[in-house]
This record gives C-alpha cells, sequence and structure tokens, in this order.
C-alpha cells in the first residue's frame, strides 16, 4: 500500500485529507479524513 495522502480544498474553504489505513473484508481501501482550515504541511 502506497503512503500517500490526498489532500483537498472543499467549497467550505476548509482542506481535507485522505489517508488510506487499510483494507475492508471485500478488498476496498479504507481511508481516515482530516478536516483544517489552513493547509495541512507534508513533511516528507
Amino acid at each position: 500500500m502506497k503512503n500517500t495522502m490526498n489532500i483537498y480544498k472543499r467549497k467550505d474553504g476548509r482542506f481535507e485529507g485522505r489517508i488510506p489505513f487499510g483494507r475492508d473484508d471485500n478488498g476496498n481501501l479504507k481511508y481516515r479524513y482530516l478536516y483544517s482550515r489552513n493547509d495541512f504541511v507534508n513533511k516528507t
């Protein structure tokens, strides 16, 4: 599984980040969601 995070700016001005963290019983990815008023900092 890749260690990537998807970051989007929402219509309400907040930023949403999606982090894959596992798979369900059918093999589909599960995600954790993060919300912030400020842009997320990508530390690689």
